[in-house]
């Protein structure tokens, strides 16, 4: 932030909090013509503090971290929204979604909770967006708060590296042959304890995918799912 736009900044975690305090510095958030920076969880944890400060404008990066606030389980979302309540705040994601609609709720209604009302609400207005009369409507909710910036759109400030598919022939060998097999001949049970249903889709992809690197890298991700279907 410094070097490339000039702008004074201080990173806040526990270490510069404390001497803060410390420096009798009683409120670490609010520093004069200072761009503050700190993790999730650090917000979270200071949250009081965060809700004091009177943010000219929050800019939240890796926002898609926030998609599932609609969900009570997700701590840190529901205790950032509730401390940046009636704050103007920016959000920021390359990856927003990940094929679940109320993910795009979870994301707005951080900005914003009127734009689609409560969640029931949203999933019976929109549960059907393959309607075009649907879509245009979502489409028309999200006009003044959503903005989508393409890669071609920005080429004249940020110089890209150049990317060229290369295409390389590979044989499997006879034993990766086989635990193809039985990785496909395992995701295609239908009672799959593993995987959430509202997942099932996007995991499979996931682990068909980790079929194509080394043994070990979806043996990892079996183990996982497999230690968090026995709890």
């Amino acid at each position: 932030m410094s070097e490339k736009f000039f702008l004074p900044c201080a990173i806040l975690e526990s270490k510069s909090y404390n001497q803060a305090v410390k420096a009798e510095t009683f409120r670490p958030f609010d520093i004069k013509d200072t761009v503050i920076i700190c993790s999730y969880q650090f917000a979270r944890s200071k949250a009081s503090d965060v809700h004091a400060a009177p943010w000219d404008l929050v800019v939240i990066d890796e926002a898609h971290r926030l998609r599932n606030v609609y969900k009570p389980s997700n701590v840190i979302a529901n205790t950032l929204k509730l401390a940046l309540a009636q704050k103007q705040k920016l959000l920021l994601t390359a990856t927003p979604l990940q094929n679940s609609l109320p993910e795009l709720f979870g994301l707005v209604s951080f900005i914003d909770e009127h734009t689609f009302g409560d969640l029931q609400s949203f999933r019976e207005q929109f549960a059907n967006v393959a309607q075009e009369r649907v879509l245009h409507v979502m489409r028309d909710r999200l006009t003044p708060i959503c903005h989508r910036t393409l890669r071609r759109q920005v080429t004249a400030y940020v110089p890209f590296t150049r990317r060229y598919p290369i295409v390389e022939e590979f044989t499997p060998e006879d034993g990766e042959d086989k635990l193809y097999e039985l990785v496909s001949e395992y995701l295609r049970r239908d009672n799959l304890q593993a995987l959430p249903a509202s997942q099932r889709s996007l995991m499979t992809l996931v682990l068909r995918k980790l079929l194509a690197s080394p043994t070990f890298a979806i043996a990892g991700a079996l183990t996982s799912k497999s230690q968090i279907a026995r709890r």
